[in-house]
Protein backbone atom coordinates (compact mmCIF):
# COMPACT_ATOMS: atom_id res chain seq x y z
CA UNK A 1 0.00 0.00 0.00
CA UNK A 2 1.49 3.23 -1.02
CA UNK A 3 -0.23 6.51 1.15
CA UNK A 4 0.62 10.24 -0.49
CA UNK A 5 -1.40 13.42 -0.96
CA UNK A 6 1.04 13.87 -4.31
CA UNK A 7 -0.97 11.87 -7.48
CA UNK A 8 2.36 11.56 -9.49
CA UNK A 9 4.42 10.44 -6.22
CA UNK A 10 1.71 7.49 -5.45
CA UNK A 11 1.95 6.65 -9.55
CA UNK A 12 6.04 6.65 -9.62
CA UNK A 13 6.20 5.13 -6.41
CA UNK A 14 3.82 1.98 -7.53
CA UNK A 15 5.46 1.56 -10.56
CA UNK A 16 8.60 1.26 -8.79
CA UNK A 17 7.45 -1.64 -6.61
CA UNK A 18 5.63 -3.45 -9.48
CA UNK A 19 9.34 -3.11 -11.46
CA UNK A 20 10.51 -4.81 -8.10
CA UNK A 21 7.80 -7.72 -8.67
CA UNK A 22 5.10 -6.76 -6.61
CA UNK A 23 2.02 -8.33 -7.79
CA UNK A 24 -0.50 -6.11 -5.95
CA UNK A 25 -0.17 -2.78 -5.19
CA UNK A 26 -3.13 -0.61 -3.86
CA UNK A 27 -2.65 3.63 -3.29
CA UNK A 28 -4.39 5.74 -1.14
CA UNK A 29 -4.31 9.63 -1.22
CA UNK A 30 -4.55 10.45 2.66
CA UNK A 31 -4.66 8.59 5.88
CA UNK A 32 -8.55 7.62 5.81
CA UNK A 33 -7.96 6.14 2.72
CA UNK A 34 -5.51 4.11 3.70
CA UNK A 35 -7.44 2.75 6.68
CA UNK A 36 -10.39 1.80 4.82
CA UNK A 37 -8.25 0.02 2.75
CA UNK A 38 -6.49 -1.69 5.70
CA UNK A 39 -9.84 -2.97 6.90
CA UNK A 40 -10.69 -4.61 3.66
CA UNK A 41 -7.02 -6.09 2.77
CA UNK A 42 -3.89 -7.18 4.80
CA UNK A 43 -0.73 -5.52 3.64
CA UNK A 44 2.57 -6.96 3.48
CA UNK A 45 4.21 -3.48 3.58
CA UNK A 46 2.81 0.04 3.71
CA UNK A 47 5.31 3.13 1.88
CA UNK A 48 3.98 5.97 3.52
CA UNK A 49 4.66 9.81 3.41
CA UNK A 50 4.84 12.00 6.76
CA UNK A 51 2.76 14.83 5.51
CA UNK A 52 -0.64 13.83 4.32
CA UNK A 53 -2.13 17.44 3.65
CA UNK A 54 -5.01 18.37 5.97
CA UNK A 55 -5.85 14.52 7.16
CA UNK A 56 -3.63 12.69 9.59
CA UNK A 57 -0.38 12.48 9.21
CA UNK A 58 1.55 9.19 8.90
CA UNK A 59 2.99 8.61 12.03
CA UNK A 60 -0.86 9.09 13.27
CA UNK A 61 -1.85 6.71 10.47
CA UNK A 62 0.47 4.03 11.67
CA UNK A 63 -0.67 4.52 15.31
CA UNK A 64 -4.20 4.17 13.96
CA UNK A 65 -3.41 0.81 11.93
CA UNK A 66 -1.65 -0.49 15.07
CA UNK A 67 -3.74 0.19 17.72
CA UNK A 68 -6.58 -1.42 15.94
CA UNK A 69 -4.73 -4.37 14.63
CA UNK A 70 -6.01 -2.86 11.12
CA UNK A 71 -1.67 -4.03 10.48
CA UNK A 72 -0.09 -7.08 11.21
CA UNK A 73 3.28 -6.84 13.48
CA UNK A 74 4.32 -9.09 10.55
CA UNK A 75 3.84 -6.33 8.18
CA UNK A 76 6.45 -3.57 7.47
CA UNK A 77 5.39 -0.39 7.81
CA UNK A 78 7.70 2.71 6.13
CA UNK A 79 7.66 6.56 6.76
CA UNK A 80 9.08 9.05 4.02
CA UNK A 81 9.99 12.38 5.54
CA UNK A 82 11.38 15.63 4.29
CA UNK A 83 13.46 16.10 7.11
CA UNK A 84 16.28 13.21 8.41
CA UNK A 85 15.91 15.52 11.89
CA UNK A 86 12.18 14.57 12.64
CA UNK A 87 13.51 10.58 12.70
CA UNK A 88 14.94 11.38 15.99
CA UNK A 89 11.70 12.84 17.54
CA UNK A 90 9.53 9.82 15.96
CA UNK A 91 12.51 7.21 17.18
CA UNK A 92 10.85 7.72 20.33
CA UNK A 93 7.22 7.22 20.23
CA UNK A 94 5.46 3.90 21.23
CA UNK A 95 4.32 2.83 17.66
CA UNK A 96 7.05 2.98 15.41
CA UNK A 97 7.89 2.60 11.89
CA UNK A 98 10.05 -0.50 10.57
CA UNK A 99 12.17 2.37 8.47
CA UNK A 100 12.61 5.86 7.51
CA UNK A 101 13.30 6.93 3.61
CA UNK A 102 13.83 10.56 3.16
CA UNK A 103 13.03 12.44 0.22
CA UNK A 104 13.50 12.16 -2.83
CA UNK A 105 12.72 8.47 -2.97
CA UNK A 106 14.06 6.91 -6.08
CA UNK A 107 14.34 3.46 -7.26
CA UNK A 108 18.19 3.13 -6.56
CA UNK A 109 17.25 4.55 -2.86
CA UNK A 110 14.26 2.52 -2.97
CA UNK A 111 15.18 -0.82 -3.49
CA UNK A 112 18.58 -1.54 -0.52
CA UNK A 113 15.94 0.29 2.43
CA UNK A 114 13.58 -2.32 1.55
CA UNK A 115 15.92 -5.46 1.23
CA UNK A 116 17.39 -4.46 4.20
CA UNK A 117 14.13 -4.26 6.10
CA UNK A 118 12.66 -7.47 4.64
CA UNK A 119 15.59 -9.13 6.25
CA UNK A 120 15.14 -7.97 9.89
CA UNK A 121 11.93 -8.13 9.61
CA UNK A 122 12.22 -12.01 9.24
CA UNK A 123 15.04 -12.04 11.60
CA UNK A 124 12.57 -10.63 14.05
CA UNK A 125 9.32 -13.08 12.80
CA UNK A 126 9.30 -15.11 15.24
CA UNK A 127 8.54 -12.01 17.98
CA UNK A 128 6.15 -10.61 15.78
CA UNK A 129 4.15 -13.44 14.99
CA UNK A 130 3.96 -14.26 18.69
CA UNK A 131 2.74 -10.52 19.24
CA UNK A 132 0.33 -10.98 16.02
CA UNK A 133 -1.15 -14.74 18.33
CA UNK A 134 -1.46 -12.25 21.55
CA UNK A 135 1.13 -14.29 23.26
CA UNK A 136 3.61 -11.74 25.22
CA UNK A 137 5.31 -14.38 27.12
CA UNK A 138 6.40 -16.11 23.60
CA UNK A 139 7.12 -12.56 22.27
CA UNK A 140 9.68 -12.14 24.83
CA UNK A 141 11.03 -15.84 24.76
CA UNK A 142 11.67 -14.89 21.15
CA UNK A 143 13.30 -11.49 21.66
CA UNK A 144 15.89 -13.33 24.87
CA UNK A 145 16.40 -15.81 22.09
CA UNK A 146 18.00 -13.51 19.86
CA UNK A 147 19.77 -11.70 22.07
CA UNK A 148 21.40 -14.50 22.98
CA UNK A 149 22.25 -15.69 19.94
CA UNK A 150 24.65 -12.48 19.39
CA UNK A 151 22.20 -11.74 15.93
CA UNK A 152 23.02 -8.88 14.18
CA UNK A 153 19.96 -7.82 14.96
CA UNK A 154 20.14 -8.13 18.86
CA UNK A 155 19.77 -4.55 19.16
CA UNK A 156 16.63 -4.52 17.86
CA UNK A 157 15.39 -7.55 19.44
CA UNK A 158 16.76 -5.58 22.58
CA UNK A 159 14.47 -2.49 21.76
CA UNK A 160 11.24 -5.28 21.62
CA UNK A 161 12.71 -6.90 24.61
CA UNK A 162 12.66 -4.16 26.89
CA UNK A 163 8.87 -2.52 25.64
CA UNK A 164 7.50 -6.15 26.29
CA UNK A 165 9.14 -6.84 29.90
CA UNK A 166 7.61 -3.03 30.94
CA UNK A 167 4.16 -3.90 29.50
CA UNK A 168 4.19 -7.10 31.24
CA UNK A 169 5.42 -5.20 34.75
CA UNK A 170 8.61 -6.96 34.48
CA UNK A 171 10.19 -3.80 35.58
CA UNK A 172 13.67 -4.95 37.16
CA UNK A 173 14.78 -7.07 34.25
CA UNK A 174 13.77 -4.19 31.55
CA UNK A 175 15.62 -1.77 34.26
CA UNK A 176 18.87 -3.80 34.02
CA UNK A 177 18.58 -4.31 30.10
CA UNK A 178 18.29 -0.11 29.55
CA UNK A 179 21.17 0.14 32.20
CA UNK A 180 23.47 -2.41 29.90
CA UNK A 181 22.62 -0.54 26.53
CA UNK A 182 23.13 3.18 28.44
CA UNK A 183 26.57 1.76 29.19
CA UNK A 184 27.33 1.56 26.00
CA UNK A 185 25.54 4.32 24.01
CA UNK A 186 23.50 7.34 24.86
CA UNK A 187 20.30 5.98 22.97
CA UNK A 188 16.54 7.90 23.55
CA UNK A 189 14.51 5.10 23.00
CA UNK A 190 16.79 3.40 25.80
CA UNK A 191 16.79 6.41 28.14
CA UNK A 192 12.90 6.81 27.77
CA UNK A 193 12.79 2.91 28.84
CA UNK A 194 14.35 3.31 32.16
CA UNK A 195 12.01 6.22 32.61
CA UNK A 196 9.48 4.21 32.57
CA UNK A 197 11.27 1.36 34.49
CA UNK A 198 11.06 3.94 37.23
CA UNK A 199 8.01 4.97 36.92
CA UNK A 200 6.63 1.41 37.11
CA UNK A 201 8.73 0.85 40.41
CA UNK A 202 7.22 4.09 41.57
CA UNK A 203 10.41 5.61 41.94
CA UNK A 204 8.71 8.90 40.34
CA UNK A 205 12.00 11.08 41.29
CA UNK A 206 14.26 9.15 39.20
CA UNK A 207 11.85 9.01 36.55
CA UNK A 208 11.48 12.73 36.31
CA UNK A 209 15.00 13.43 36.76
CA UNK A 210 15.80 11.08 34.12
CA UNK A 211 12.71 12.85 31.37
Amino acid sequence: LVVDDVPEIRTSLKRILVDFGSSEVDTAGNAQEAIDLCEKHQYDIVLSDYNLGKSKNGQQLLEELRFHHLLKNTALFVLITAESASQHVLHALEYQPDDYLSKPVNRDSLRPRLDQALLKNEALIGVKRSLDSQKPKSAIAACRDLVASKSKYQNDAKKMLGGLLCQQGIYEEAEHLYSEILQERPLLWAKLGLARCYYGQNRLDQAENLL
